[in-house]
């Protein structure tokens, strides 16, 4: 782990570890960026909606750099010790951490929506796909779909499909829950 980097622990009270500004990356209007966090602290920030769109890494030892230059909107990202994984639309677009190629993409024909989510499980990539409704806020009573990622694998291994209104998935020990 670089030297420097804050880690929470794991129980007590959260508190701001560092505050480092990424500028002109972000616009006055944009109200919930996109972004996660890798198993070694390091975070992403997808900024501001263009073509291409920068997404933004954070490792405490460096100053903000620019990790990836994407088509977006990006919609969602995970981050495991090999890649980063990007949503944009349909698509969950895998990049490595160490050369910043693209190692791979996947896109789930059977998943209605588009992806709103990504959740690192163990070994797999969870991909959450919902429809928002007509004003583009909420999930609710619409059927969404889970779809489960191989890293190492060029095709989707499984959708779930006919979840009503997730809006929320997370990684457990034993896999994914959703919230409805």
């Amino acid at each position: 782990m670089p030297a420097g980097l804050f880690v929470p622990g794991p129980t007590g009270a959260l508190t701001i570890g560092a505050s480092v500004p990424i500028a002109g990356a972000f616009g006055s209007a944009q109200n919930s960026p996109v972004a996660a966090q890798g198993p070694d602290g390091a975070a992403f920030v997808a900024g501001a909606a263009a073509s291409p769109q920068i997404i933004w890494v954070v490792d405490g030892a460096r100053p903000a750099a620019i990790a990836e230059h994407v088509t977006g909107p990006v919609t969602a990202l995970a981050v495991d010790a090999a890649n980063l994984y990007v949503g944009v639309g349909r698509t969950v677009s895998a990049y490595s951490r160490t050369t910043g190629s693209l190692v791979r993409s996947w896109t789930s024909s059977a998943a209605p929506g588009g992806v709103s989510q990504l959740v690192v499980a163990g070994s797999r990539i969870w991909a959450l796909y919902t429809v928002p409704d007509p004003n583009g806020e909420s999930q609710t009573g619409v059927a969404g779909s889970l779809v489960e990622l191989n890293p190492a694998a060029a095709s989707v291994v499984r959708t779930v499909t006919g979840i009503t209104g997730a809006f929320c998935v997370a990684a457990g020990a034993a896999g994914v829950y959703y919230v409805t």
